[in-house]
């Protein structure tokens, strides 16, 4: 797993590109925006007050919610409901001067026990699995063959991508935060998908004279 601070530096490198260029094929332009906003300020924002900076209105924000969604499953920003009539806060997952990364401030991308997911996956193909399950908003099939089978072997993710054009953007730049590309995520399932299986000794060979002596005592 790539740890948090090889992950802040490229989330940065990413951060401080011009407003432009931030992240240009998740949604449009206002959403790098508001990132970009996300990333100067050094506590977290009200939706209204997001909006008041962006020179927007919050209808504007919600018209672009599968979007903040996207990167929200990409652990890029987290938006905390603070419950009934009251605000929806936004921050960028990384940690504001006054915390650090062993307090309750949000790390990037889900804690993923890659154990959990077998040899077939590599630890980055894990995180991609992972973040699969919370881009419900794409209105992913999470029962379909080939769904099961990114998300179950780490396997024809080249083929679900393919289908799923709409989701590609977002786990790009998941891929890039983890330093790795979509392209490597595939060629490394191919490999481990054309690998052959390995032989697997169940016992060692018994000693033929104990074997000998063993068939002679029950034959008397």
């Amino acid at each position: 797993m790539v740890g948090l601070a090889d992950y802040c530096v490229r989330l940065l490198r990413v951060l401080i590109l011009d407003i432009a260029e931030l992240l240009p094929d998740i949604g449009p332009q206002s959403v790098s925006e508001a990132v970009a906003i996300l990333l100067d300020v050094d506590e977290p924002l009200a939706t209204g007050n997001l909006a008041d900076l962006l020179d927007i209105s919050t209808q504007t924000l919600r018209n672009n919610e599968e979007f903040f969604a996207d990167l929200e499953a990409a652990g890029v920003i987290q938006r905390e409901d603070l419950g009934p009539g009251r605000a929806t806060e936004w921050r960028i997952c990384l940690p504001f001067g006054g915390e650090d990364s062993s307090s309750q401030a949000p790390t990037p991308t889900p804690d993923v026990n890659i154990d959990a997911y077998g040899p077939h996956f590599t630890d980055e193909m894990a995180v991609i699995a992972e973040v699969l399950y919370d881009l419900g908003h794409r209105e992913i099939d999470y029962g379909c063959e080939l769904t099961l089978a990114v998300t179950g072997r780490g396997d024809r993710f080249d083929e679900w991508l393919e289908l799923h054009p709409d989701v590609r953007p977002v786990l790009s730049l998941v891929a890039h935060l983890q330093g790795t590309t979509l392209k490597g995520l595939t060629d490394a399932a191919k490999s481990v998908r054309n690998q052959p299986p390995k032989s697997v000794m169940l016992g060692l060979d018994p000693d033929p004279t104990t074997t000998q002596a063993s068939l002679a005592s029950s034959a008397k």
